[in-house]
């Protein structure tokens, strides 16, 4: 009787115990929220670089400094790279890791300016710049790419399609999709090169810009 007693009582309060998970489910869920910028410290505000990452592949010929004067804020991030005659091609990355709980096509934007002397390379070595996405499920994929010369830069991207020339001392503002609706952990990455000069006695390559109010939202 004892046993059949207690029996019972289990089946009457399995739904009680049931009801925690359900109120936590809920509560998940009301937690997945899509803020205004999925970015921590966009605009280098904090004059450092947390939760932003930089990783040159050789020390010596790549930066990334929070300097002052960036687009329509106090601060940007100055990238800065180079690389002389037989030296290896300077590879540097900045990088910013983030969870997107929302299934929608989100957008990354950023305005970016290249002043004036702040490019030297030697034929075919003209130094650029890749736009890059990691999604959740380990892919990495291309949103776009850059090229800068003397006087000018030039801009590819993939989605939306865009293609464009850009001036010195002029800031830009630039908008790439991401390439899937993947919810979870993304990784958004800028990563610039400078190869060195082919010859012996030719003068070093060199490249220096800055990057600024960078946001990831839904389109």
């Amino acid at each position: 009787m004892v046993k059949l007693a207690l029996l019972s009582w289990l089946a009457v309060a399995a739904p009680v115990f049931s009801a925690p998970a359900d109120v936590l489910s809920s509560l998940d869920a009301r937690a997945c929220t899509t803020p205004a910028n999925s970015l921590k410290n966009p605009s280098f505000e904090s004059s450092a670089f947390t939760p932003w990452v930089f990783k040159p592949t050789y020390i010596k010929l790549g930066s990334a400094t929070v300097v002052k004067s960036g687009y329509k804020s106090d601060h940007a991030i100055q990238a800065a790279g180079t690389s002389g005659y037989n030296e290896p091609t300077s590879y540097n990355k900045l990088s910013q890791t983030f969870k997107i709980c929302k299934a929608a096509r989100f957008q990354l934007s950023w305005s970016m300016i290249l002043p004036k002397n702040s490019v030297a390379y030697t034929a075919q070595s003209k130094p650029g710049l890749f736009v890059q996405a990691k999604g959740p499920d380990g892919l990495s994929h291309s949103m776009g790419s850059f090229s800068f010369d003397t006087k000018t830069f030039s801009s590819n991207i993939f989605t939306p399609s865009f293609k464009g020339t850009h001036k010195v001392d002029q800031w830009a503002n630039f908008v790439a999709d991401f390439p899937t609706s993947q919810t979870g952990t993304w990784t958004i990455s800028m990563e610039w090169y400078v190869a060195g000069p082919g010859a012996k006695g030719t003068k070093t390559s060199t490249l220096k810009f800055k990057m600024d109010n960078f946001v990831v939202k839904p389109k």
